[in-house]
């Protein structure tokens, strides 16, 4: 099976950053790893949680802008000129 170049790049740059170990949880019926929630953690700790907002659905820039260290971001493709032929 043949990985895409983009998936490498992913892969290569998620081992520079230092996530969390995952958690176990439980599913209905499955379990599986999930990570800790950051934004509640700091939400219960009074403390505020800064991200930004995507207007463009580029890799290249949400990758960008999950090495600037945000607590969250989110992708909107229904609110931007972008739609499924661009």
């Amino acid at each position: 099976m043949e990985i895409s170049n983009h998936r490498v790049r992913f892969l290569q740059c998620r081992r520079q950053i230092d996530f969390p170990p995952p958690v176990l949880a439980r599913g209905r019926q499955r379990r599986y790893l999930m990570r800790p929630n950051t934004v509640k953690q700091l939400w219960a700790e009074g403390k505020p949680a800064f991200g930004a907002w995507l207007g463009t659905c580029s890799p290249l820039a949400a990758e960008s802008m999950a090495h600037q260290g945000w607590d969250w971001l989110v992708v909107d493709g229904e609110h931007s000129p972008v739609d499924l032929q661009t």
